[in-house]
């Protein structure tokens, strides 16, 4: 489409591609029809399994010119590979975690009756949304976790522990709820 008419390349960020609620899936861009001729797709596992100290992320392309255009590029400027460390830590994220991604996932969409994610955001869900803050138990998942939901929700918390984040979320779901006269 558009980027064979201009002859550009298309980059495509898929970091938060994780956080999409059954049954709608991640369709990477690589999957599209055409798009492995110009398509580099960027990822890593810091936001879904909470791992970003590792400081790791990855380059997919299947275009040997682009591939190999960025790794001149890369060598140049002196970027290399991920420490052996990391890239284990990667590996095992994509291949045996997915349980831990899932859980706080369905937790959260279960417990609030969202279908997807960004239904977390709708004003109409802020008291259930609420109600399940309160009730979660503590500690099961990474105060970076809870960083994540507060700002995916709310646009604030990075920075925040656990406690505040979920300070952070209720008073949305409070303030949610009297705007819309839910409470």
């Amino acid at each position: 489409g558009l980027c064979a008419r201009f002859d550009v390349p298309l980059i495509c960020d898929e970091i938060h591609a994780d956080f999409v609620y059954a049954p709608k899936k991640h369709h990477c861009i690589l999957s599209v029809p055409g798009a492995q001729d110009r398509a580099v797709m960027l990822c890593a596992a810091s936001k879904t399994f909470n791992v970003a100290g590792l400081q790791q992320s990855s380059i997919v392309c299947k275009n040997p010119e682009m591939l190999e255009a960025m790794r001149s590029e890369m060598e140049a400027a002196g970027v290399r590979s991920g420490n052996a460390f990391a890239l284990a830590a990667t590996r095992a994220a994509y291949t045996a975690c997915d349980a831990w991604l899932d859980g706080l996932l369905d937790y959260l969409a279960d417990r609030s009756g969202c279908a997807y994610l960004s239904d977390l955001r709708l004003p109409s869900v802020a008291d259930r949304l609420g109600q399940v803050l309160r009730d979660a138990p503590r500690g099961v998942w990474a105060p970076e976790a809870w960083q994540e939901a507060a700002s995916y929700i709310t646009g604030e918390g990075s920075g925040a522990g656990e406690a505040e984040a979920r300070d952070i979320l209720l008073a949305w779901c409070r303030d949610c709820g009297s705007r819309y006269g839910k409470r």
